[in-house]
């Protein structure tokens, strides 16, 4: 899911890193966010930091029901764009 559109292009080779990464690390929303950081500083140095943030900033991940073994606790993992380390 994403906050804004973002082209079809785009979203397949951050999608592709993404689920390759989940895969192997077997923890989505670690993979999502390491993702979004390596193409946040691949973009920032091609195409600037205003344009970084559009490409890699609006995806998010939401999930519900049982985290951490707490019946009926709901979760929404939100990872946001953060300025390249």
């Amino acid at each position: 899911m994403t906050l804004w559109p973002i082209s079809d292009e785009v979203t397949v080779q951050i999608m592709s890193d993404f689920y390759e990464a989940a895969h192997n690390s077997g923890n989505a929303p670690e993979a999502l966010a390491e993702v979004q950081r390596n193409w946040l500083v691949k973009l920032r140095t091609d195409k600037g930091l205003a344009q970084a943030v559009n490409l890699a900033g609006p995806f998010i991940m939401s999930s519900q029901g049982n985290r951490e073994g707490i019946p009926g606790r709901q979760n929404a993992v939100n990872i946001a764009a953060a300025s390249p380390r």
